[in-house]
Order: C-alpha cells, then sequence, then structure tokens
C-alpha cells in the first residue's frame, strides 16, 4: 500500500515537467515492484485496533470576503502564493 499523507504537499523535488512527472512515476513504479519481489508478512488482526472520530468546531478569526482576498493577493510575495508561478 502506498500513502501519500502530508508529504507530498512539501513539493521537495523539482517538479512542472512531464518528463519530472514521468520519473517520479517511473520511480514509485520502481520501488513498488522491489517491494513485491521481497517476503511478505501476515498481518493479523490484533485486540488493541480501534479508531475514533470527531469533529472539533474552530471559529475563524476573520471570515475574509472576496475583495479581502483580493487585496491580499495583490500584496502577496511569490513565495507565498500558492499555484503554478509559486
Amino acid at each position: 500500500m502506498f500513502v501519500n499523507t502530508c508529504g507530498g504537499d512539501q513539493n521537495p523535488l523539482p517538479r512542472r515537467k512531464v518528463e519530472l512527472c514521468e520519473k517520479y512515476g517511473k520511480m514509485l513504479a520502481d520501488a513498488v515492484e522491489a517491494a513485491l519481489k521481497k517476503p511478505m508478512k501476515t498481518v493479523e488482526p490484533g485486540p488493541g485496533l480501534k479508531s475514533a472520530f470527531a469533529h472539533v468546531d474552530l471559529p475563524y478569526e476573520k471570515v475574509m470576503t472576496k475583495k479581502d482576498l483580493l487585496a491580499a493577493a495583490k500584496e502577496a510575495t511569490r513565495s507565498r502564493r500558492a499555484g503554478p508561478s509559486g
């Protein structure tokens, strides 16, 4: 099983090119194939497995309006802005 979790948000590698996407896809496929060649361990269910879920209300300090967001976007530096150009 492959789980990307939060690490995928860090963008540690060069990106934004098809060639790099193909390279990273091949790296992932090679790693999966290498793992499948190794002996697999049987995972037994245990009595201690539990899960829980809860909603937590977190009030906003300020609800941003479209006008606020447009103003913030104009002030944002390139390093803080999200998206392909950031």
